[in-house]
């Protein structure tokens, strides 16, 4: 079950940081058994990599926890990124661990 939010209150809890950059044309599908994965509007997803979520209320990285945009765009090295658009949290256990995928239509950079 997926959960949609705002995304204003979602940056209010979370930060995505970056490890390294990414070009818009490195960005691949997401895929479940081979099939690609489409947004709750029916749109392509995409699989952002070399980022982390970051809780901003406990001050801590987010443990497996997974971003899709629908809208890839460049990523920067050692940037900070926050949710624009619609956003859906998707809450999951996966061998007794809890994590979370996070869809939303783009990442914007925080100046």
């Amino acid at each position: 079950m997926k959960f949609r939010v705002d995304a204003n209150e979602a940056n209010k809890h979370m930060v995505v940081m970056s490890l390294a950059g990414m070009k818009a044309d490195d960005y691949s599908p997401k895929q479940k058994d081979g099939k690609n994965v489409l947004s709750e509007d029916g749109k392509q997803l995409y699989s952002v990599r070399n980022v982390h979520a970051y809780d901003t209320d406990r001050q801590r990285e987010m443990q497996n926890t997974f971003i899709a945009v629908m809208e890839p765009a460049e990523i920067h090295p050692m940037a900070r990124y926050v949710f624009d658009g619609d956003v859906w949290i998707k809450p999951y256990a996966m061998n007794g661990r809890l994590g979370m995928t996070i869809e939303a239509t783009r990442l914007v950079s925080v100046k």
